[in-house]
């Protein structure tokens, strides 16, 4: 949100000789961005004139028609107090969520999914709440949520189990585990009007399954809702790659995930690697480094983004 704040206030003195169009991919990363907008202004520098105002404001012209063609490209709409427009997030279908981190308006209440937490088993079991024997194939995914009711709404908003539920590529329908999670969301008890809830709903999902959706039903009633009484959410606990840089000056890259696996090359400090995904325990990123393509320790890995959230990919070692 600062650094969208921040194009605000350089778009006027920008320039920029790159041409953004729908037809070309577009990296809509915050990371990807700010490094473009960083790019822009760099050029806007080395070629401003000090004199020529018709010039100046040319330039300002171009990188704003650049600059909004960006944002039109990746679904980013700026409102007049230069905060981000909620009116593009979505349709709330399966196939088109409301966005992740935008604001959605369904029924009486305004929704904002805020992150996700995948594996989140480590996180259950520090506040000792994570249930015996859970199923090898299975860990735990939770989503953050900041949850608005409206003013105008004398009977509050419902909110407790049957008010979400997550489905991902797999078709699975999954309901909230009733956990004594200290950020719990779900209450037996409405939000009141003009009252705000934010929490945590975890859910216990199937390791291979991807690419989750959050189901809202205003109503509250999951398990007798029809089609049109629910709307869904972006709440992706994946993603099939991110950068990923060494923190080590020569991190050894190996053929598999394990340090019992051959080492066939080096990732080293400085360098930048694209992580293609992580074991199934997480302790491994597979990466496709300068030098090799392989495995690597995630101990000594650091990234822009949750190492956490990368997908979950079956080594074959007979490849």
């Amino acid at each position: 949100m600062r650094s969208i704040s921040i194009l605000l206030t350089i778009i006027v003195l920008s320039f920029l000789s790159f041409t953004v169009t729908a037809a070309e991919p577009v990296d809509c990363s915050a990371d990807s961005v700010n490094r473009q907008i960083d790019s822009w202004y760099n050029d806007f520098l080395s070629s401003r004139s000090e004199v020529d105002k018709q010039a100046s404001m040319q330039a300002a012209s171009a990188f704003t028609d650049h600059v909004n063609t960006l944002l039109d490209v990746c679904g980013l709409v700026l409102g007049d107090n230069g905060e981000l427009n909620a009116a593009q997030t979505g349709a709330g279908t399966f196939d088109d969520p409301y966005l992740a981190r935008a604001e959605a308006t369904v029924d009486v209440a305004t929704l904002r999914v805020m992150g996700e937490l995948r594996p989140a088993d480590d996180l259950l079991t520090e506040e000792k709440v994570l249930p015996a024997n859970v199923p090898s194939d299975m860990e735990f995914f939770i989503t953050f949520l900041e949850f608005n009711c409206s003013v105008a709404t004398p009977n509050g908003c419902p909110m407790d189990e049957d008010t979400f539920r997550l489905v991902g590529d797999m078709g699975i329908i999954y309901e909230p585990a009733k956990l004594q999670y200290s950020a719990y969301l779900p209450e037996s008890r409405n939000v009141i009007g003009g009252g705000q809830r934010t929490g945590g709903i975890p859910f216990m999902v199937k390791k291979a399954d991807t690419n989750f959706r959050l189901i809202y039903y205003p109503k509250g009633n999951a398990d007798t809702a029809f089609s049109e009484d629910f709307a869904y959410f972006h709440a992706q606990g994946t993603q099939d790659t991110m950068e990923v840089y060494s923190s080590n000056p020569e991190l050894l890259v190996r053929k598999g995930p394990g340090s019992n696996y051959t080492a066939i090359g080096a990732f080293r400090r400085g360098q930048r690697a694209v992580a293609t995904g992580r074991s199934t325990d997480g302790q491994w990123i597979r990466i496709d480094a300068p030098e090799v393509s392989g495995w690597v320790s995630a101990q000594y890995v650091t990234s822009h983004e949750d190492i956490g959230n990368l997908t979950v990919v079956e080594f074959d070692a007979g490849a």
